[in-house]
């Protein structure tokens, strides 16, 4: 049900400007409304709004999909328990929601005190604003846009010690084991990245730098910011990134004796699936699953395998 008038007036002349620069090719093309044609930004003959176009370029894309947008929660400690102290709904096209969360998320931490290689102590951010904008940019632009997932919404919490992304939608065409290796890429919604690919954030910055960039970029900030490598967790239904602000708990902090123990001992010798772990445990499967699930968000086991491929769990090595 969209049209051409759904679209925001100053992004897109800021995407035609781009991507006339950018482009030799797209800088001959001089009608606007065959250039966001060719560009997939306006599809059919009646040349309206992609669910693309819409994402990235929209005035206000949750008109027509309301779910399309960014949970945020800022939770803090209260005893025992847990209570929000922030939450937000950032709303309208993609590159306005990535500026607001990237921006609430520098507002809502303390800086941290670290120090340089030349020994200078400064006060630097929490949380990198280059992996914090590379992950969400990538919960937004290649979560799951089937009809089954268009119903939920992207969602990202914070805490004192973790800084928690996810979406829709497992990865796509990869796995856990290559994410962040060097030409490894998978674009779900490749008509989407290649349009945010010529769309300015407010700082100047694309949406989207380049392919396969941006894991490595995440994993290089969080380096140079003596943080430990994030966790990636991948059910098939949803993508989770962890950043965490210390490492995670070592072996030590399984209770020794418990199921989560009897499963990390089984892992001890050789990687193994749900069955072979319910086989050497005695566990049922649905019960090996969720001490997985602590496991790996603990840091101390990893899922192998994905699409096509069998499913294993490993114990990660320190």
């Amino acid at each position: 049900g969209a049209t051409r008038g759904d679209l925001d007036p100053e992004l897109v002349d800021e995407f035609v400007g781009t991507c006339r620069a950018g482009s030799e090719q797209l800088s001959r093309i001089r009608e606007r409304d065959e250039l966001l044609w060719r560009m997939g930004v306006l599809v059919g003959d009646d040349r309206v709004p992609s669910i693309a176009g819409l994402l990235a370029l929209g005035s206000y894309p949750q008109q027509h999909l309301p779910a399309l947008s960014l949970q945020a929660t800022l939770v803090g400690h209260a005893g025992a328990g847990e209570r929000a102290r922030d939450a937000r709904r950032f709303d309208g096209p993609i590159p306005r929601i990535l500026a607001d969360a990237v921006a609430w998320v520098a507002r809502s931490s303390p800086t941290a005190i670290r120090t340089q290689p030349d020994g200078a102590v400064v006060d630097a951010p929490r949380w990198p604003p280059e992996a914090v904008r590379e992950l969400i940019g990538n919960a937004l632009i290649h979560r799951d846009l089937a009809p089954w997932a268009l119903g939920e919404t992207a969602m990202l919490r914070l805490d004192d010690e973790r800084l928690v992304v996810r979406n829709p939608g497992g990865l796509y065409g990869l796995t856990i084991d290559r994410l962040g290796q060097i030409g490894v890429t998978s674009a779900r919604n490749a008509n989407l990245v290649r349009i945010c690919q010529y769309v300015r954030l407010p700082d100047g910055t694309r949406a989207v730098e380049a392919l396969a960039s941006g894991i490595p970029t995440v994993l290089d900030a969080l380096t140079a910011a003596a943080l430990p490598r994030p966790l990636f967790d991948d059910d098939g239904l949803r993508f989770t990134a962890i950043v965490r602000h210390t490492p995670p708990a070592n072996t030590n902090a399984v209770r020794a004796g418990s199921t989560s123990a009897r499963v990390l001992a089984a892992l001890a010798a050789a990687p193994a699936d749900v069955e072979q772990l319910a086989q050497s445990t005695g566990l049922s499967p649905a019960n090996i699953r969720k001490r997985l699930r602590e496991l790996r968000a603990a840091g101390l086991v990893e899922q192998r395998g994905g699409p096509g491929r069998p499913t294993t769990y490993a114990r990660v090595e320190r």
